[in-house]
């Protein structure tokens, strides 16, 4: 399975609990520009793997920000555990 680092009881109960539920969801211009604010996300599902938190995070649209009309985007992540503190990529 390569190498999976493998992580501390007490680092995968700390990696289980971090989530993107309730926060904002800005988007960034790899061009430079403001950030503007997307919307939220209202639902993610998860599973852990060594030492990663994947996630598909089901996002709230602002009405104004959405190009098609839909109300709901997804997006897919991870957070991994990137000692002395968890970094979300």
């Amino acid at each position: 399975m390569g190498n999976v680092r493998q992580i501390t009881r007490a680092q995968r109960q700390k990696l289980a609990t971090y989530s993107g539920l309730g926060k904002q969801v800005k988007f960034k211009d790899k061009n430079g520009g403001p950030r503007f604010v997307l919307g939220r996300v209202i639902d993610e599902v998860a599973i852990l793997s060594g030492d990663y938190k994947h996630v598909i995070q089901k996002i709230e649209l602002i009405p104004s920000q959405s190009w098609d009309g839909s109300r709901f985007a997804y997006r897919s992540g991870y957070y991994t555990w990137d000692a002395p503190m968890l970094q979300v990529k």
